[in-house]
């Protein structure tokens, strides 16, 4: 990995990943059933179709009472914006809307983000301390690593031994700690740097 060139792009960049985080702190309470939505949809599928997914489901949510598995099944399954493990999905969004008066008001209390984090964890089906940093940073929340696919591959050409797996908090926690020093040493946002290794490896900038 060419250290040199990555922070040459994210120099380069920067205004707009400064701009998305000023647009995700934006608003953000209005935004948090779309943010739960989306980040159950995101693993192991397009951003682009999660976005597009979550979209349509939380529409659906926010005007029907009688809501059905098969209802939000038939929009994550649709082609056009397919969301991988669809079932699976549908039923964890129906088990999260039950509970989300209750995950937004935990949200609004003055709780730190590490709190958050661990509530999120444990109370949102689906959630690993990557969907729930995702989460927490899309609803302009900072000083966490979002340590998705693309870190971990960029991380593991620069520091040898990076922690392919994070199945478990201590995992993740040790994988954050690497990942937060890297930026300090490099002078990168840790809020951004997601989207950043994101853009740099596939040329698309994307929340």
């Amino acid at each position: 990995m060419d250290i040199c060139a990555f922070k040459s792009f994210y120099q380069k960049n920067l205004p707009i990943f400064k701009q998305r985080l000023s647009d995700l702190a934006k608003n953000w309470k209005d935004r948090i059933l779309l943010e739960l939505v989306f980040c159950l949809c995101t693993p192991q599928t397009s951003p682009l179709n999660a976005d597009l997914a979550s979209q349509k489901v939380v529409n659906l949510l926010q005007s029907k009472n009688d809501l059905h598995l098969k209802d939000i099944v038939r929009i994550l399954e649709n082609k056009n914006h397919y969301v991988r493990f669809h079932i699976t999905k549908a039923k964890r969004i129906l088990k999260m809307n039950e509970n989300f008066l209750t995950i937004r008001d935990f949200l609004l209390q003055n709780n730190s983000v590490n709190e958050e984090r661990e509530y999120l964890r444990s109370n949102v089906e689906g959630f690993s301390y990557k969907e729930a940093s995702h989460f927490l940073r899309n609803i302009g929340r900072t000083g966490l690593a979002i340590i998705d696919r693309h870190i971990i591959n960029f991380m593991a050409d620069i520091v040898p031994n990076f922690p392919k797996s994070l199945s478990t908090r201590k995992k993740y926690i040790h994988a954050e700690e690497i990942v937060l020093s890297f930026c300090h040493k490099y002078n990168l946002n840790i809020d951004v740097f997601d989207l950043a290794v994101f853009m740099f490896k596939t040329g698309f900038f994307l929340k």
